[in-house]
């Protein structure tokens, strides 16, 4: 079966969740062709490829952008008219939209999948945006052959909205890598390597630092924290229009030796791994991948009591959750936390079970095969 997949950022959790793809799809009979965006990371299309799938590149921006776009539309189209794939898989909203045009277009035997990793409608700036958007996605629902939701609330929004039917809705949950996201053995290099002392209680936020992400809110909570932990360390990972704000705050705050920032770091899994807590303050989320990542390494999870989040981390359960949008919550949860390491030791051990139960990645995989060849075969 021969499949294209077709996605546009090069970090965040749809990256992560496509990356998971290309990886397991082979192993389940994918003869797998893979099209993405080098903007956002030039080495995304270099480690796709370096799993052994044909890698395609186009430029495609994250905002619209009339001349890439219809560049990519047409680059998409002689793609699809030459090979002539069985189904098109396709990631995030652009590249949905796209991808969905030119199938019309050029290839109205190929069956089309969409994986939107988050309505685009649900962080529309005005109540107009909002409603064009959703227009939007119901007409794109019209030529879609299957959704595949990364959450159960994903699923829910798709059929409450309108967008598409419930026989042409799957929700496949997000998934990790349970080889690649494991508890730390030996830790020490990785702290040298970002200054952390063998007794430093690590609290880190790996995220693109944007809207919906809150990495402010860390920051503050930080500051109080601090001076009722004094082992307490905070490091935030990834780049984005929050993190200048982020690091004025710790500047104003004066926490600067306690909340430290750095860029995108791959491999990701020793950093969660040798940290004594994981945080993620957002004011929305799909299935967040980092949370997963983090319960997989068997660190506790302090995030957002949000939808996305709620379907993961079950409150004093398998982590923590704090009221959005509140430093004084996220602080108050984080205080707790770190002033119990059994508690700590609980709620890990308890994150790694549920991630092993629900969201192994090379499970998820198998469905998504098993979801490509039920369209394919339809008459």
């Amino acid at each position: 079966m021969k499949v294209l997949l077709f996605t546009r950022p090069g970090i965040g959790g749809a990256a992560t969740v496509v990356e998971s793809l290309v990886r397991f799809l082979p192993v389940e009979g994918v003869d797998l062709t893979v099209l993405c965006s080098p903007l956002e990371d030039d080495d995304y299309p270099r480690r796709l490829a370096s799993h052994g799938v044909r890698v395609e590149v186009v430029r495609l921006e994250r905002g619209p952008a009339a001349r890439s776009d219809l560049a990519a539309l047409a680059f998409v189209a002689r793609l699809l008219r030459r090979e002539r794939f069985d189904a098109v898989h396709l990631h995030t909203t652009k590249p949905g939209l796209l991808g969905r045009m030119a199938a019309r277009i050029e290839a109205r035997s190929t069956k089309v999948v969409y994986s939107p990793h988050g309505f685009y409608f649900d962080y529309a700036p005005s109540p107009a945006k909002r409603a064009a958007y959703l227009l939007l996605e119901r007409g794109m629902g019209l030529m879609t052959d299957l959704l595949v939701a990364c959450s159960a609330q994903e699923g829910e929004r798709a059929l409450a909205e309108g967008i598409v039917p419930a026989e042409r809705l799957e929700v496949v949950l997000n998934g990790v890598d349970l080889e690649a996201f494991r508890p730390a053995g030996d830790a020490r290099e990785t702290r040298a390597r970002f200054g952390f002392g063998e007794g430093d209680l690590v609290v880190t936020m790996a995220a693109r630092m944007a809207e919906p992400k809150d990495p402010v809110a860390v920051v503050r909570a930080a500051a109080r924290v601090a001076p009722r932990h004094p082992r307490a360390r905070f490091l935030l990972v990834g780049d984005g229009p929050l993190r200048a704000e982020a690091e004025a705050e710790a500047a104003r705050l004066g926490v600067r030796e306690v909340v430290r920032f750095h860029d995108a770091v791959r491999p990701l899994a020793p950093v969660l791994a040798m940290s004594a807590a994981t945080v993620l303050s957002s004011a929305s989320e799909g299935l967040p991948m980092v949370v997963l990542e983090g319960m997989a390494c068997g660190v506790p999870v302090v995030a957002s009591d949000i939808a996305g989040c709620r379907e993961v981390v079950e409150d004093g359960v398998t982590g923590m959750l704090f009221a959005a949008g509140s430093e004084e919550a996220l602080a108050g949860a984080l205080d707790r936390l770190l002033g119990d390491e059994a508690l700590r030791a609980r709620l890990g051990e308890a994150g790694r079970a549920r991630v092993e139960e629900r969201h192994d990645a090379r499970k998820g995989a198998r469905r998504v095969a098993e979801a490509y060849r039920r369209i394919v075969g339809r008459a």
